[in-house]
């Protein structure tokens, strides 16, 4: 499993460590959507990916979780 497909399995399974496992130490979080971006340092991050995951209801992450590894909410993550 590449980083991204790993990336996609941490976020759908709710797992903050395990997503920033796939970012460097020195990640810039940039979401033009989220109020505090950019984000800097994955300590930050992770407190912002941990507000993202807890607003979400459990039963949209087992419809993503319940995707093949190559899908991320039906989203295909091949990029061929």
């Amino acid at each position: 499993m590449d980083v991204v497909d790993q990336n996609f399995a941490a976020e759908n399974a709710h797992d903050v460590a395990a997503t920033l496992a796939t970012y460097t130490d020195d990640i810039v979080w940039d979401d033009v959507t989220h109020p505090l971006s950019p984000v800097h340092g994955k300590k930050a991050v992770g407190t912002v990916y941990s507000d993202i995951i807890d607003s979400i209801p459990t039963s949209a992450s087992s419809r993503c979780a319940a995707s093949s590894p190559t899908t991320a909410c039906g989203l295909s993550t091949n990029r061929t």
